[in-house]
């Protein structure tokens, strides 16, 4: 089984990428800026990053969005933090007021700030997928944008009590503004990769 992860997008933890592959994935990188295609693999990680600096490149590789947006009608398991939900979303307006069409795979508009939106250490539950009742996986927030859509069905608590939404959940996708840290809640993973098995078997692929 494969786990992918492209080269623009480059904020990951480390220690996420050596669990994954503790439980069975193999990481395949690609580019989403020049390559015209995901690669043979059973689903995707787009860590975070500046996206909002190459939205141009990113939108004209209309090949590299299709590929992606078809990936998500079959089914395939996703999960996308920060900048990678950005390039998820239809739209990301840079700090200019451009906007630009992303893979169009989730609702909603992101749109760069002047401000650190949100900031510092969380803890998010809720429903969906990956997510458990009485559960929670820690994780961390910062940047400089907004979406129009950040999810309904998760929370991020800060330790001093505030909260808000932060998740967007769609079948086996979920993404969002939260970089998790797999091993906090080493389930959210072992879910995530079972998924990935999942679609290959339903793909006919051993």
């Amino acid at each position: 089984m494969l786990q992918r992860r492209p080269h623009r997008f480059s904020f990951y933890y480390e220690d996420n990428l050596e669990l994954l592959e503790e439980l069975g994935a193999e990481i395949v990188s690609f580019s989403p800026l020049h390559d015209t295609s995901l690669p043979e693999a059973d689903g995707l990680l787009i860590g975070g990053g500046y996206p909002e600096l190459r939205a141009q490149e990113l939108a004209a590789n209309t090949f590299m969005v299709s590929s992606i947006r078809r990936a998500a009608e079959q089914g395939m398991p996703m999960l996308a933090e920060c900048g990678g939900f950005q390039y998820l979303q239809e739209e990301l307006v840079d700090a200019e007021g451009t906007a630009y069409k992303m893979c169009g795979v989730l609702k909603g508009s992101s749109r760069m700030t002047k401000k650190l939106v949100r900031f510092g250490y969380v803890e998010v539950s809720g429903e969906g997928l990956y997510f458990g009742s009485g559960r929670a996986i820690r994780g961390h927030e910062f940047h400089y944008s907004d979406s129009t859509n950040n999810g309904n069905v998760c929370r991020a608590v800060k330790h001093d009590g505030r909260a808000w939404d932060c998740m967007v959940v769609q079948g086996r996708i979920t993404a969002g503004y939260p970089h998790l840290y797999y091993r906090s809640d080493p389930a959210f993973a072992e879910t995530f990769v079972a998924e990935c098995r999942k679609y290959r078997e339903e793909r006919g692929r051993s």
